[in-house]
Parts: C-alpha cells; sequence; structure tokens
C-alpha cells in the first residue's frame, strides 16, 4: 500500500473498455475553480466583475500566469472539440465549431 496522488482528465474510451467495477480501488475527486473567497484571501480577484469573468476561476491560470484567452481555447480544443464531439458522435465539425 502507498500514498498516491493522480490527477488528469476523463479518458472516456478506457472507461467504456472497463469491465471491473473497481469498487474500493479508486476514488474520485472533483477538483472545482477557485471560489471568491479563495480569490480574495490570494489576492487574486480581479477589480471589476467583467475582468473576473474574463479571467475566470482555474488555479492555473493565476498558478502559471496563463493568459485566460489561450487556457480556454486551449480547453475548448481539448475537451470540448475531442471529447465531447466524440461523444455525441458529431460529423459535421465545421457545423459544430461554429455552434460553439
Amino acid at each position: 500500500m502507498g500514498q498516491f496522488i493522480l490527477l488528469g482528465s476523463q479518458n472516456f474510451q478506457l472507461l467504456n473498455n472497463i469491465t471491473q467495477s473497481l469498487a474500493g480501488r479508486v476514488a474520485l475527486f472533483k477538483l472545482l475553480p477557485f471560489d471568491f473567497g479563495e480569490m480574495k484571501s490570494g489576492n487574486l480577484l480581479a477589480n471589476n466583475f467583467a475582468d473576473a469573468c474574463i479571467n475566470g476561476f482555474y488555479p492555473a491560470i493565476y498558478d502559471r500566469a496563463i493568459e485566460p484567452t489561450i487556457s480556454y481555447a486551449n480547453y475548448i480544443q481539448t475537451y470540448v472539440e475531442r471529447d465531447v464531439a466524440e461523444l455525441i458522435n458529431v460529423r459535421d465539425t465545421r457545423q459544430f465549431r461554429t455552434f460553439l
């Protein structure tokens, strides 16, 4: 037995191919964005509401000083355009991007 912390996104295809329940051998934790209290206590809260909305509340944006537009574009490309499109079986990727 050991102590491990593994982080990552969900692999939908992998989960579909697992035949065992993994009961008692796995723990799933949902990592949520910062809340207003955490942002305020860390002096990360923007001065106005519009900037707070644009910057968002994901820790990596602040921890690594990533531009929010780059971070969210990467998120959309890696999660929404790939994983969600696969889950709902998108046939017309151009129309799907227009929808987004």
